[in-house]
């Protein structure tokens, strides 16, 4: 089972909701979600769950777009094969919460339709308008 995980910027409501009605979505019975700070703790560096995740093939969901750019925690999630989906808004600045579910809900069936077939790692970016294969 592959888990897949929402970082601290995601409104630990939005996650319960995205894993309560994922439960009856067949496609994703393959997957096992989980949030970072229940599961690590509140604030954990990025340093210290990136290994633990990617142990397991983890997937993380993040606005956190600086993982990936940042030379260190890039080496250190393609070292642990962990993957990652990065939200982008649609104009420049914060997301908000309602275009946050908008943009999960539209995508949600591509997500899950390329967790499944890409080889991990991998990154994806999600917007409003499109489903987007980084690596």
């Amino acid at each position: 089972m592959t888990k897949v995980y929402f970082d601290e910027n995601f409104p630990e409501n939005l996650f319960l909701g995205l894993k309560h009605l994922n439960l009856s979505y067949h496609e994703s019975k393959d997957f096992e979600f989980n949030y970072i700070p229940k599961e690590f703790y509140k604030s954990c560096p990025d340093e210290e769950w990136i290994p633990t995740v990617g142990e397991n093939f983890g997937i993380v969901f993040t606005y956190d777009f600086n993982i990936n750019k940042t030379r260190q925690l890039y080496q250190l999630s393609q070292e642990t094969k962990t993957s990652f989906v990065f939200l982008r808004p649609t104009i420049k600045g914060a997301m908000n919460y309602w275009e946050t579910i908008k943009i999960l809900i539209k995508h949600w069936e591509e997500i899950i339709k390329q967790f499944k077939r890409l080889e991990k790692p991998f990154t994806l970016r999600i917007t409003i308008n499109k489903v987007e294969i980084l690596r």
